[in-house]
This record gives C-alpha cells, structure tokens and sequence, in this order.
C-alpha cells in the first residue's frame, strides 16, 4: 500500500485504487495483486524492473528488489 502511495506522488493519479487493497491485506493473493500494480506501474514510468513480479516484493527478495 505505500509503494502505492509513492507511485502516487510522484504521478498523480496513476494508481488504480478500485483495485488496490487496503490494509491490512490478510491473505498472500491480495498482497501479491498490489505489488503486481506496483510493478505495472514502475514499468508504465520507466524503471527498470527486469525480472521483478509482485511476488519478489511480497516474499522480501533482496536480490532484485535493490
């Protein structure tokens, strides 16, 4: 929800928040669905997100989350 945020902040109005869940997210499924909309959202910006899926975010991998 707050990398939601941020993405919010810095562009306006990008996030989808009808199909974000708001915390607290109690099942794996509904957090992996707000870091896949994280993810979409930094490549719609043009980071650089190779090989990263929602579920790297969730699961806490260093290796490609740095």
């Amino acid at each position: 929800w707050v990398l939601l945020e941020v993405l919010d902040k810095l562009s306006p109005g990008i996030v989808n928040w009808k199909h974000a869940t708001r915390p607290p997210v109690k099942t794996l499924f509904r957090k992996v669905e707000n870091c896949n909309q994280v993810v979409m959202i930094g490549k719609q910006l043009k980071f650089s997100l190779v090989n990263v899926s929602g579920h790297d975010i969730v699961q806490g991998n260093k290796k490609l989350i740095l």
